[in-house]
C-alpha cells in the first residue's frame, strides 16, 4: 500500500508520556530537526503562524530564494521545525 502523507500530533506532554517509558525532552535541547514540504507558500505562513499563536518560536528569519520559499518555528520542547514550498520549474540550472 502506497502513502503520500506523513500526520503529526502536537500533544500535550501528559498525553504524550502515555506513549513511551522513556524522559521526555525538554525545550533546553535540541532534539529533532523536521522539514515539512507544503502546496503554497501561503501555507507557509499560515503553518508557522499558527504554530508562534500556540506557544511556539521563530528561531530564524524567512528564506526566499526563488524558487523555494521557508520558514522556522521550534515548538514547545525545542523540536525545531522547517516548513518550506519549493517551485522546482523555477530551481536554477545551476544550483
Amino acid at each position: 500500500m502506497k502513502q503520500d502523507h506523513i500526520y503529526t500530533m502536537f500533544l500535550k506532554e501528559e498525553f504524550f508520556q502515555t506513549f513511551t517509558d522513556r524522559p521526555v525532552a525538554k525545550g533546553d535541547t535540541t532534539q529533532t530537526l523536521l522539514a515539512i514540504g507544503v502546496n503554497s507558500r501561503e501555507e507557509v505562513d499560515q503553518m508557522v503562524k499558527t504554530a508562534t499563536e500556540n506557544g511556539g518560536s521563530k528561531y530564524s528569519e524567512p528564506r526566499d530564494y526563488g524558487w523555494m520559499y521557508q520558514k522556522t518555528f521550534a515548538d514547545l520542547d525545542g523540536h525545531q521545525w522547517e516548513v518550506l514550498f519549493s517551485d522546482m520549474s523555477q530551481l536554477p540550472a545551476e544550483f
